[in-house]
């Protein structure tokens, strides 16, 4: 079924849905090639400072801010690779006119979310590392509280 997008523009719904499968599955990949390699730079920041997982773990500890930022990145793209994988499965399956079975929509629907936090930490990490030095911890506190806010008024609002 090919659906027309306003005034005529003969721009249809299976080239949008398409790019959107093609981006999500692309994005997925580079995430993947991003979390192998700070993973391995996470390593040798550990074997270089000596330091144990649970420092790297309570990172706000003093590390230098580099090895912060590789944290938060990582965190953030670990959440990140979830959720387009699992939209890109999703979209895949309806793009080739099977819908993802009712056993799998529940359990990915759970993963997804799970998924979503993460990424949302992540978010908050990058903020908290590179806003904290100049603007203080307002700025990461402030926008985790609109992003939840935002989250609890997506469902009140029809």
């Amino acid at each position: 079924m090919e659906l027309e997008m306003a005034y005529g523009s003969g721009f249809s719904g299976w080239l949008l849905a398409n790019t959107v499968e093609s981006v999500n599955a692309a994005w997925t990949v580079l995430d993947l090639c991003l979390l192998a390699y700070l993973g391995y730079y996470l390593w040798t920041l550990r074997k270089k400072f000596k330091l144990s997982w649970r420092t790297l773990y309570n990172w706000s500890t003093g590390l230098p801010i580099y090895a912060q930022a590789a944290i938060a990145i990582f965190i953030f793209h670990l959440g990140d690779v979830g959720v387009r994988g699992i939209v890109w499965w999703v979209r895949h399956r309806v793009n080739v006119g099977q819908p993802p079975s009712f056993e799998f929509v529940a359990p990915a629907t759970l993963v997804l979310a799970v998924f979503a936090v993460i990424a949302g930490i992540g978010l908050m990490c990058k903020l908290r590392v590179f806003s904290t030095p100049w603007l203080g911890r307002w700025v990461w506190i402030g926008g985790t509280t609109l992003a939840l806010g935002a989250a609890v008024l997506t469902h009140f609002i029809p």
